[in-house]
C-alpha cells in the first residue's frame, strides 16, 4: 500500500510539473505540518515514557515510528517553509514548483524499518539483501533499516 501511494505521489508530482507547478497555500501547509510535527512528538514522548515502565517490543515499535513520522513532518513543515519564503520573496513564480519537487524527493523512496532479535548476527545482511532483490522491481527506491530489538 505505501508503495502504491509513493509511486502516485512521484507520478503526480511529475505531472505538476509539466504543467507549470502547483499552488499551494504555504501558509495553511505551515500550520498543518506544525501540528503534525507537534502531534507526533507528543506522541513519540509519551510513548518513550511509557515505555520506561516496563520493556515491551511493541512500545518500542510504535515510539521509534513516531519518531520516524515527527521527522518525515519536520521535513514536511521545512518544504513548506521554503514554499512560504518563496511566495514572499521576489521569487514568488517559483513557488508554484517547491511542492512538486519536493515530492520528487521523497516520493521515489520507500523506507523499512524492520526490528529483529539479536540472537540473529548473521541472519540479519542475507534477509536485507534478499528483501532489496525482492523489491527491485517496484517503482520506488527501497532503504532497508535493520537494527537488533534487543541487545
Amino acid at each position: 500500500m505505501i508503495t502504491l501511494v509513493c509511486a502516485l505521489s512521484l507520478v503526480s508530482a511529475i505531472v505538476a510539473l509539466l504543467k507549470g507547478g502547483r499552488a499551494v497555500s504555504a501558509d495553511r501547509a505551515l500550520i498543518f505540518a506544525a501540528v503534525s510535527v507537534l502531534g507526533c512528538v507528543a506522541v513519540w514522548l509519551y510513548l518513550k515514557w511509557a515505555g520506561r515502565a516496563g520493556f515491551s517490543g511493541l512500545v518500542i515499535a510504535e515510539q521509534q515510528q513516531w519518531f520516524m513520522d515527527a521527522v518525515l513532518s519536520a521535513a514536511v513543515l521545512v518544504g513548506f517553509g521554503f514554499a512560504w519564503w518563496l511566495e514572499q520573496s521576489a521569487r514568488y513564480a517559483w513557488a508554484v514548483y517547491a511542492d512538486p519537487v519536493k515530492m520528487t524527493k521523497v516520493g521515489p523512496n520507500l523506507l523499512m524499518e524492520i526490528s529483529l532479535p539479536a540472537n540473529w548476527p548473521g541472519r540479519v545482511e542475507r534477509l536485507k539483501w534478499a528483501l532489496l532483490r525482492h523489491l527491485a522491481g517496484l517503482p520506488v527506491r527501497p532503504a532497508i533499516f535493520m537494527r537488533s530489538l534487543v541487545s
